[in-house]
């Protein structure tokens, strides 16, 4: 009966397990000396160093969470001549009376409709002045066209005449505050208005 030649895993394998392995062939001084320091390591030593370096590896990464610095730490350490004082959570909340009207005047949910004007004091009898809508100041203005760069200018007609005008320039009563790429923004009086 032939013995049959170990397969290659059952060699790792030995190996593995500390086994010497059989000398190597090598050709020439080269293969010899690989053969040489080949044979004289020891694999299960070698295992154990790479695993000790491996947890002082592991330690030496977990150090600075271990021993990172605590708020609190660092605040005794402070001198208190400084007047360094971090505030708690809710120092400074007021009440809710106080944040109410804001709230109320400024509510994002509300969309379309505007808070009521608080009634001025007017001489019994009087109206107060209703200022006049801008869509009835723009009505005899159309935008026809913007060139934004370099020097931003816009046409508008006006009266079936065309103008250009630029920042700073007039057309009718109004004066050009600002050209955007999508519309200008005209003055006036001391309103703005945004003609598209």
């Amino acid at each position: 009966m032939a013995l049959q030649k170990p397969t290659p895993e059952e060699k790792l394998f030995a190996v593995i397990q500390g086994a010497k392995t059989p000398p190597l062939r090598g050709s020439g001084r080269r293969g010899r000396a690989l053969v040489s320091v080949l044979a004289a390591v020891d694999l299960p030593q070698i295992n154990q160093a790479l695993a000790i370096a491996a947890a002082v590896m592991g330690l030496a990464t977990l150090h600075p969470l271990i021993q990172r610095p605590r708020l609190e730490r660092l605040l005794e350490s402070v001198p208190s001549a400084t007047g360094f004082r971090i505030a708690g959570p809710l120092d400074g909340l007021r009440a809710l009376d106080v944040y109410l009207p804001s709230i109320l005047e400024q509510d994002p949910f509300r969309v379309g409709t505007t808070v009521p004007a608080q009634p001025s004091e007017t001489a019994a009898g009087e109206q107060p002045p209703t200022e006049p809508d801008p869509s009835t100041l723009l009505s005899g203005l159309k935008l026809v066209g913007i060139s934004p760069e370099p020097d931003p200018t816009a046409m508008i007609e006006m009266d079936k005449q065309t103008y250009f005008v630029r920042p700073g320039g007039t057309i009718g009563t109004f004066t050009v505050k600002q050209i955007l790429p999508d519309r200008v923004i005209l003055r006036a009086g001391d309103r703005d208005l945004e003609l598209f």
